[in-house]
């Protein structure tokens, strides 16, 4: 995998417009208010939840009782004050003598969803929680993911289950055919899927 390719799409490409929201079924990568349930050690509730399983589309197709995969989703500026650290979550990399790495594996960033235009988040790979469907659904979702910044996301998480490099070209395809190959679709399908 190319140093030059982005863990990230552009800020300004990771969520649906709100005005197009409806037209497209939950499904990996959109961000939810915590579900009952999601809670920290303490027994606060998370910030917020991303959705990791399944790929497919929920809606019509989800039963109330489906188990929902999700991530706990908290503000980067939660972080602290070192720059450095916030820098490093939003760019997925990091140099270290000269030699560029891979920064904080367990993190996906997110941009600012429209709900909260000046609070980008990240993810947390490491803290996730098994959910309902119902649960997910009576928590709200806050913004759908649009279709190349779900390919992003998925990328990260290979990367950080699996250390594999994977290439956004790959991801990509590998996309393109498990849209391609899935007849209950719904909604607005990618430029790049047709």
């Amino acid at each position: 995998m190319p140093i030059a390719e982005p863990w990230y799409p552009h800020p300004d490409s990771y969520w649906v417009d709100a005005s197009q929201e409806n037209e497209y079924p939950s499904r990996y990568g959109d961000l939810f208010n915590a579900p009952e349930g999601c809670v920290d050690a303490n027994g606060d509730p998370w910030p917020a939840a991303l959705v990791l399983h399944p790929s497919c589309d929920l809606g019509a197709k989800a039963k109330p009782s489906l188990p929902i995969l999700v991530a706990r989703v908290e503000p980067v500026a939660g972080l602290g004050r070192d720059q450095a650290v916030q820098t490093k979550i939003r760019a997925g990399w990091a140099e270290r003598d000269g030699v560029v790495l891979v920064a904080f594996a367990n993190s996906c960033w997110l941009s600012a969803p429209p709900d909260q235009p000046d609070i980008d988040l990240y993810a947390d790979l490491r803290k996730t929680r098994t959910v309902t469907f119902a649960a997910l659904c009576v928590a709200g979702r806050r913004s759908a993911m649009t279709h190349d910044a779900r390919v992003h996301v998925i990328r990260r998480e290979i990367y950080f289950k699996y250390r594999w490099k994977t290439s956004l070209a790959d991801v990509f395809a590998a996309e393109r055919e498990r849209i391609g190959g899935d007849p209950t679709f719904s909604g607005p399908r990618p430029a790049w899927a047709s």
